[in-house]
């Protein structure tokens, strides 16, 4: 007789870097719609829907890591260019379902709270379909780019891309800062601009 060994799946572990607690101190500060208890649902279903994906292909979900750059999942097994950008994609769509259920219920109900969760879902998961890494916009393209152009290539593009998607993000949250809109595009920009010194566009 031989002895079945049952494969157990790794724990997901979280690690939350010093960065992510000042982000998340501010924001608390200054938040006094309650804007935050409506992005909680938010970013949670966009996370749950990337690692139900990666369940799907075969990959299991290890850690989940809260910085200053945002949520980010690690995975362990092996995935194809396909699952993978798949899995990027799959964050997206789901938050963006989720945010349109949201809005549906926030109709049905008369709840502004759901409103307002339904409004962040569709601007946090479109802006996470943005062509930048570390977005998932960014990693859904470089897994394509990667397919056509191989990887050196890719990389150029995608550098590229990052600090143009930057740029514009800048631009157009200047303009909005101007026009007396708040400060939020511009943000967003700037958290954008600093992460892509980590790539290199040679």
């Amino acid at each position: 007789m031989h002895r079945s060994s049952v494969f157990k799946a790794p724990q997901l572990k979280a690690r939350v870097d010093g960065g992510f607690v000042l982000l998340l101190s501010l924001l608390l500060f200054f938040d006094e719609g309650g804007v935050l208890a409506a992005a909680v649902p938010a970013v949670s279903v966009h996370e749950l829907c990337h690692a139900a994906a990666m369940r799907l292909y075969g990959a299991y979900p290890t850690r989940l890591h809260a910085s200053l750059s945002g949520f980010a999942l690690d995975y362990a097994g092996s995935v194809s260019r396909r699952a993978l950008a798949l899995t990027a994609l799959a964050g997206p769509l789901g938050g963006l379902l989720f945010a349109l259920l949201c809005a549906l219920s926030g109709r049905a109900l008369n709840s502004e709270y759901l409103y307002v969760c339904a409004g962040l879902g569709v601007v946090l998961n479109l802006f996470n379909l943005l062509p930048a890494l570390p977005l998932d916009g960014g990693v859904l393209l470089q897994s394509i780019l990667e397919s056509c152009l191989g990887a050196p290539r890719s990389r150029q593009t995608l550098c590229i891309l990052g600090f143009a998607v930057s740029a514009a993000l800048l631009l157009w949250g200047l303009y909005f800062l101007h026009a007396g809109q708040g400060a939020a595009l511009l943000m967003s920009g700037l958290w954008l601009a600093v992460l892509q010194r980590k790539h290199t566009c040679k």
